[in-house]
């Protein structure tokens, strides 16, 4: 379930396609492609893939088409080849094709790995060769408060490698940038330019025992001329977490080192100034989410950051509303928990699958009666005794 309330970001550059390599001295030599790709949310609990394919063809550096989600539905039924999915990947590929096709005779063809680093390498490939967006499966959990809906297709509009993979069959996958239009609806979509490390451990298989791409990881792309792998950095993921001071520090200076406020959706991040760091996930995999306000407003982006090493993990946007505090979480929770005494109770942040998205996480709240949970949104979820929240290596 994702229940982030984000705004959307202004419309990207139409018409043009960035294809930059870094200026930064420290970063000249990464390979980056970041494409122009006009953010739409889904218009329908299910319409995540309707979603992915307006992006993907109003996203075309030329030809590109604007096609309603209610088109693109009916496309995507019409081309169905698996009846336990809402979009399969036959039904995006043929609505692409038939639909809009991408231009200078392109050809869109599911492509599926059971090696997610090769998959990358393919879309890396594909993405610097031809400059088109690319539809991705992220995973097939169910999502947005509908349990039946179990695929949560993104648009891929940005990857950085450290060389050229058109002419590497192994580069370093750095970052990634995202475009998820599966947030519930009235919310905008949510951009996200994470690190490879953090993308890589929420990417998923498909896990539907009927499918015929169950087990494997799927994109809608053209094959490339060359296979190859991408390697990505593993994260240190235990120790002493660093103060929060030092996490706001870092959040700081990646904006600077990454040039981050240069990307149009996160352009604010030149004028606000970091608030007080969250940390998430403290026992393992502890991160800090650093808000960025100006004066006077409510924080509308933050920068994430590793919470034993200060490393950049990913810089998102959001709507600005006042994060739930510890107290108020506390007090949503005690007529659950029925707790007298708020001195009584244990609180700290959590994230990952099937507990809260990264990028707003949830309240644990344990005292001697029981444990809850408290979402970002206020909603409190009582957990039986023997409940305990250990995030799999994968989060979101």
């Amino acid at each position: 379930m994702r229940t982030p309330a984000w705004r959307t970001v202004q419309r990207a550059l139409l018409g043009t396609v960035l294809v930059t390599l870094w200026t930064s001295p420290c970063l000249a030599q990464l390979h980056s492609v970041l494409l122009s790709v006009p953010p739409h949310s889904e218009e329908a609990v299910t319409w995540c893939g309707p979603a992915t394919a307006e992006m993907v063809m109003q996203g075309y550096p030329s030809g590109a088409c604007t096609i309603s989600q209610a088109d693109a539905w009916l496309s995507i039924l019409a081309n169905k080849s698996e009846t336990a999915w809402d979009t399969d990947p036959a039904g995006l590929r043929g609505a692409l094709m038939s639909l809009c096709p991408p231009p200078a005779s392109g050809h869109w063809v599911v492509y599926a790995r059971t090696n997610a680093n090769k998959l990358m390498y393919s879309v890396a490939y594909w993405m610097t060769r031809n400059n088109f967006p690319v539809p991705l499966l992220l995973d097939t959990d169910p999502h947005n408060s509908y349990t039946a809906h179990r695929e949560h297709w993104i648009v891929i509009r940005g990857i950085v490698t450290d060389q050229d993979p058109t002419t590497h069959s192994t580069v370093d996958l750095t970052y990634v940038w995202l475009v998820d239009p599966g947030v519930p609806l009235g919310d905008p979509p949510l951009e996200r330019y994470v690190s490879a490390s953090i993308f890589l451990g929420e990417l998923s298989p498909v896990n539907k025992a009927s499918s015929a791409f169950n087990g494997k990881y799927v994109a809608v792309i053209e094959p490339p001329a060359r296979r190859g792998i991408v390697r990505v950095r593993r994260e240190i993921m235990t120790g002493r977490p660093i103060p929060p001071e030092k996490a706001a520090a870092f959040a700081r200076r990646w904006i600077r080192k990454l040039r981050l406020a240069e990307m149009e959706p996160f352009c604010g991040a030149q004028s606000a100034r970091p608030q007080a760091p969250i940390l998430v996930n403290p026992k393992r995999g502890g991160y800090y989410i650093v808000p960025f306000a100006r004066r006077g407003e409510a924080p509308s982006l933050a920068v994430l950051v590793n919470a034993y090493t200060g490393e950049f993990q990913e810089i998102d946007r959001f709507s600005p509303r006042p994060l739930l505090d510890e107290r108020e979480a506390i007090r949503r929770s005690a007529a659950v928990l029925r707790l007298r005494d708020l001195s009584e109770a244990r609180a700290y942040t959590v994230s990952g699958p099937g507990i809260a998205p990264r990028y707003l996480p949830a309240w644990r709240i344990e005292t001697p009666g029981g444990s809850a949970v408290v979402t970002g949104r206020g909603t409190v979820y009582k957990l039986p005794p023997s409940r305990k929240l250990r995030p799999r290596s994968k989060m979101r």
